[in-house]
């Protein structure tokens, strides 16, 4: 006999958020990751640091 997990309601005001600042996050640092990566390689990663 399976436990059955209490069920949260689609479309929550909570789950819907934390959904948008997870992806919000994830896009800043993906984009952060990338303009570091063409600092260095373009040979300026320590203006950026230091910026």
């Amino acid at each position: 006999m399976r436990r059955q997990f209490p069920r949260r309601r689609p479309g929550t005001i909570e789950g819907r958020l934390s959904d948008l600042v997870m992806a919000l996050s994830g896009v800043l640092l993906l984009g952060m990751l990338i303009l570091l990566l063409l600092a260095w390689l373009m040979g300026d990663a320590e203006g950026l640091v230091a910026w």
